[in-house]
């Protein structure tokens, strides 16, 4: 089957993460994927080394006879949308209203669509009761579901008795200086925070650092995809923390957690379907900062034998849910297959 999918860019984001997933995961399937997205970005080179045929775009016009159309953020692909006849799903892979919204349902055709959490899903339906959906879960790196042996000091991690970390797109609507503070606040002995990532926040986060944590904060930078296990491995905590609810599933929060380690994050989309196992806790946002610092210190004071017991129960639900995910390949042929004979 020959799908288009449509991005209006490329640029670093879990969502985009999450596209490009999809994009492999149907080619795998044995459909003929062409990705249409504007600029060349950082996740230009993941879809060139998995075979995928790279367009430019979006386009404003489809001229080849596509099955079905893939789209991410509707109103950034009007004009294709509007000139395609075929199916079209769009792939709402957060509660913004750029993925999917009142305006979205009354301007545009769409036929189906694809969520990564419950929380997504009922935002859909509050819109359009009526709606088609289908769900599907995501890893892109499924390798850290093994526990890590690598006890090399690739993050500056070694002699320390407590690791904390985060990992995300350095920009305002992650607040990690909060983050910084409750770990300050917790002050366990021989601790560190390790802050992955890059963005145009960095340096207004490592001034802030420096204020609060002094040498306890290390700034690792970007992790390539076969470090992250390693990354997720160092981290007895990983916290996450959205100044607004707007989040999808959150794809490093669901990474860490099946990577195994405990998650403290507050409310923000799928947050809760992130924690399996009951290895972590969604903290409200009115008692963030002085409930987040009780939490470290409670983890930091387990037994090692307990930590282990439950990193390797979450890393087990997560396989679990990761071998057991839809085949959203086998849905794609099916969706199309049914719209074609209702039209």
């Amino acid at each position: 089957m020959k799908i288009a999918m449509c991005s209006p860019n490329m640029h670093i984001g879990g969502a985009e993460i999450d596209l490009r997933g999809m994009a492999i995961e149907l080619k795998n399937g044995g459909h003929d994927v062409h990705v249409f997205a504007g600029g060349g970005g950082q996740l230009m080179q993941g879809y060139l080394d998995n075979g995928l045929t790279m367009r430019s775009g979006p386009p404003h016009n489809i001229d080849e006879d596509f099955d079905v159309m893939i789209v991410m953020g509707p109103e950034h692909n009007a004009a294709v949308m509007n000139n395609y006849k075929g199916p079209i799903v769009n792939f709402v892979a957060n509660i913004t209203p750029g993925y999917y919204s009142e305006s979205i349902r009354d301007n545009f055709r769409i036929d189906a669509h694809i969520v990564d959490s419950q929380n997504t899903e009922e935002r859909v339906r509050s819109i359009d009761p009526s709606a088609t959906t289908q769900f599907w879960y995501f890893m892109a790196h499924p390798n850290i579901l093994q526990e890590q042996t690598d006890n090399t000091n690739k993050f500056g991690q070694v002699g320390y008795d407590f690791v904390a970390g985060t990992l995300c797109a350095h920009r305002l609507v992650k607040y990690v200086p909060r983050l910084m503070d409750a770990f300050a606040k917790a002050n366990i002995p021989n601790s560190v925070f390790l802050v992955a990532g890059n963005g145009p926040e960095t340096e207004n986060w490592k001034a802030h650092a420096a204020r609060v944590l002094g040498d306890r904060c290390k700034f690792v930078g970007v992790v390539p995809p076969d470090r992250l296990g390693e990354f997720y491995g160092c981290c007895d905590v990983f916290m996450n923390q959205y100044v607004d609810f707007a989040g999808g599933r959150c794809l490093t929060v669901s990474e860490a957690a099946g990577a195994g380690c405990y998650i403290i994050t507050n409310e923000h989309g799928g947050a809760k379907e992130n924690i399996l196992s009951g290895n972590g806790q969604v903290v409200d946002d009115n008692i963030f900062d002085y409930r987040v610092p009780m939490l470290l210190r409670e983890v930091a004071a387990l037994p090692e034998e307990i930590i282990l017991d439950k990193d390797e129960e979450a890393r087990a639900a997560y396989r679990d849910r990761y071998e057991n995910r839809p085949d959203l390949a086998g849905w794609v042929t099916e969706f199309v297959r049914k719209h074609n004979a209702k039209s």
